[in-house]
């Protein structure tokens, strides 16, 4: 592969617009709306997401990954805001693929009319389709190619857990055998794989365990959720690299990772934000895989 493919993994914008009808009291929206105006309303400022568009030009991004959480309680007004960033983007000449989080499904009629991909795409270079299927495929270069996995899905009040379901076991399974041999894979999920959690937030994970266990071509999983920036190599474990974003939006805490994949090898920098600055900053040394 002659040139390195760059990707930009953002996460858990978590977009807010919160509403004061009678009716999120029969949902969970009430909650979330809660949350927000005790906790996330301090902790999120959407506005230091403004210069990425241009940021991202300048580092020859090809693509943008977002992993889920665009929304706080997946309302039409949230997905509205997330929309106009997601164009923004779009506008400035980057390739955008995106994924839901748990708050993107938070109501159960969010859920159920899969609200979601009313405001995003659900499909990119098959016929894998991400609202029927629960898996999407993007082929990015000569030897890289993105699975994009579904696991939402409509929680109990104070839960936020998703599930590899059995439909998409069946269509990931079928996606990664369309796939050439030879063929690099990065998985991209919103839930954590962590094995060290009692209370794990990707349910049937054992099932997906076993996936990576048969394709071991599958070199990274993209993830967020956990809102902390992190890089781990679970290749002992017969588990992929695997790297959360962090959220972008966090203005105390905010990142986002730049990877570059090359045909055997791939690196990952992080940036963070400085609010002293007022600028989003990159971490000077690379951590880079091998195999």
């Amino acid at each position: 592969m002659s040139n390195p493919y760059r990707i930009a993994h953002l996460s858990d914008l978590h977009f807010s617009k919160v509403e004061f009808n009678f009716k999120q009291f029969f949902n969970k929206r009430w909650i979330g709306n809660l949350n927000y105006l005790l906790r996330r309303q301090k902790d999120f400022n959407y506005s230091i997401l403004s210069s990425l568009p241009i940021l991202l030009q300048k580092e020859k991004v090809d693509l943008v990954l977002l992993s889920g959480d665009l929304s706080c309680t997946a309302s039409h007004a949230e997905f509205a805001l997330a929309s106009h960033f997601i164009n923004l983007l779009k506008q400035s000449g980057l390739q955008v693929v995106l994924v839901p989080g748990n708050h993107d499904s938070y109501t159960k009629n969010a859920y159920k009319k899969k609200r979601f991909y009313e405001f995003f795409p659900s499909k990119y270079d098959s016929s894998f389709d991400l609202k029927e299927h629960n898996v999407a495929l993007k082929h990015l270069s000569e030897k890289w190619w993105l699975l994009l996995l579904d696991t939402t899905l409509a929680t109990p009040l104070l839960c936020c857990h998703g599930r590899f379901s059995e439909k998409a076991e069946k269509h990931l399974k079928e996606a990664l055998l369309s796939l050439p041999p030879d063929a690099n894979v990065i998985l991209a999920n919103h839930f954590p794989i962590d094995c060290k959690k009692l209370r794990p937030a990707l349910q049937r994970r054992s099932v997906l365990f076993n996936l990576f266990k048969e394709h071991p071509n599958i070199r990274l999983y993209l993830h967020g959720h956990n809102h902390r920036h992190t890089i781990l190599d679970l290749r002992k474990e017969n588990l992929p690299i695997t790297s959360d974003a962090g959220s972008a939006s966090h203005q105390t805490h905010g990142t986002w990772t730049l990877m570059e994949c090359k045909e055997n090898h791939c690196s990952f920098q992080p940036f963070h934000w400085n609010m002293e600055k007022e600028s989003w900053i990159s971490c000077p040394t690379l951590t880079s895989f091998n195999w």
